[in-house]
């Protein structure tokens, strides 16, 4: 079957499947991969180096902290809505 849009029929042909209305479709990272990539090293660097290893450590911590004061921001911000402090 040949559709109109490509008379030469060099497009495959294929429906694709309807997405429900509401859904979303989530692709995390891993949290390893997005700091070897961040840092520009291989997860052979960090085996064979004591100085990158401690450098992706360093950044796994300080991702690991920040993640942690937004989701405490957060929770402040909900818990706190008229945004007065103490």
């Amino acid at each position: 079957m040949v559709a109109m849009a490509d008379p030469f029929g060099l497009e495959p042909m294929f429906d694709a499947p309807e997405i429900p209305a509401g859904v979303t479709h989530v692709v995390r990272q891993r949290r390893l991969a997005r700091l070897l990539a961040f840092a520009g090293r291989s997860i052979d660097d960090v085996v064979n180096c004591g100085v990158a290893k401690r450098q992706i450590v360093h950044y796994f911590k300080t991702e690991r902290a920040v993640a942690r004061r937004i989701a405490v921001l957060e929770l402040e911000r909900q818990w706190n809505s008229l945004g007065r402090m103490g």
